[in-house]
């Protein structure tokens, strides 16, 4: 998040750093409930913003979502490599 937050000079949000001390994901209520609130959030956002190279299913839906919505979207590598905003 402090990556972002430098890069972009926006608030950076990641419901994934969060809730899995509120919510069990092993809950099939509890990890309905993470993803919902993970698309409203993104929903609001001004981009996507995916580290890493590991990009999981639950990702690749946030991804789609992203797209469908016009959010661009932008990858950031382990080393600091940048591809260009999707």
């Amino acid at each position: 998040m402090g990556l972002a937050e430098r890069e972009f000079g926006d608030r950076a949000v990641a419901p994934h750093a969060f809730l899995p001390y509120l919510l069990d994901d092993g809950v099939p209520e509890e990890r309905t409930l993470a993803v919902e609130f993970g698309k409203k959030l993104l929903a609001l956002c001004t981009r996507l913003v995916v580290y890493g190279s590991r990009v999981s299913a639950g990702m690749q839906g946030e991804i789609a979502m992203a797209e469908q919505l016009g959010i661009p979207i932008y990858y950031r590598t382990e080393t600091g490599g940048v591809r260009d905003a999707m």
